[in-house]
């Protein structure tokens, strides 16, 4: 098996596994590795971490009624989480462009639980900045 070498640390196929994987190494190994990601708090593994967690804390996220939002949206893709009377709205732009969406209710008196940018202003105006997601609790 092929061994790497980065960041004066011994790293086999760019430090994902130690197994013989299916795939190549990237040659973007050097800077797109499990110890960068570690080391990066927003990193797309420590994201996906935040994520999980928000979902542990929160079982409507398991366990609510599911309705989706703002059906005929090419771009966004929103939908709402109920249950025990609490509700969590998830809003994800999967376009490189900026998207506007509908909801039909109000967000104002809501709160962040998560975002992928660091300062969300989308529960503001209604709009998502590029690959833009952010999950709202509904007050």
């Amino acid at each position: 098996m092929e061994e790497l070498h980065f960041s004066g640390m011994l790293a086999q196929m760019g430090g994902f596994t130690t197994g013989k994987p299916w795939l190549k190494v990237n040659p973007n190994y050097t800077f797109i590795n499990a110890e960068a990601q570690e080391k990066d708090p927003n990193s797309v593994l420590n994201y996906y971490r935040k994520l999980v967690k928000v979902r542990k804390a929160n079982p409507v996220l398991q366990y609510g009624k599911y309705t989706l939002l703002d059906r005929e949206n090419p771009n966004v893709f929103s939908y709402l989480r109920e249950l025990d009377g609490k509700k969590i709205v998830i809003v994800l732009n999967f376009t490189e462009k900026e998207s506007s969406y509908s909801l039909g209710f109000s967000t104002e008196k809501s709160r962040i639980l998560l975002a992928n940018y660091p300062k969300s202003k989308s529960i503001k105006n209604n709009t998502l900045r590029p690959y833009e997601a952010v999950i709202l609790e509904l007050k």
